[in-house]
């Protein structure tokens, strides 16, 4: 196992109890929360496509990633796949936002690998309010 990687190992268990999720053994599934963990340590805004649930977290693995922004404070937008919208997170629940675009040069995007047309269609127009239009 990386020794980069090991470092989320604390920040990992914390979101599981934040979460109420298990933090799976399975070394395969640690090892993506662990990439996770690295990619939103990195980034100063976090980009997420998934779901939210009636609890404010986020469904499945891509939740982890939501956790450890809202934990660290960081900017977090979800585009919920199953509502058709953007949200952000406001420090205390996710607020409907209609035209956000990437306002820091670190940012990441992390999301499902369950990945819908309305999710594939909401990225693009976030990347072309931020970059331009491909040329």
């Amino acid at each position: 196992m990386s020794a980069k990687l090991a470092k989320g190992d604390f920040s990992l268990v914390y979101a599981s109890h934040r979460l109420r999720r298990p933090l799976s053994d399975i070394p395969n599934i640690k090892r993506i929360l662990q990439t996770v963990w690295h990619q939103v340590t990195h980034a100063d805004e976090v980009f997420v496509v998934g779901a939210l649930q009636d609890d404010g977290t986020v469904r499945g693995g891509t939740g982890w990633g939501a956790e450890l922004a809202r934990l660290w404070g960081k900017p977090v937008a979800i585009f919920d796949q199953e509502r058709g919208a953007w949200y952000r997170w406001d420090i205390t629940r996710w607020e409907p936002c209609a035209e956000l675009s990437i306002a820091r040069p670190n940012f990441a995007g992390i999301g499902t690998t369950r990945l819908t047309s309305a999710g594939r269609a909401a990225i693009e127009p976030l990347f072309t309010r931020t970059f331009g239009s491909p040329s």
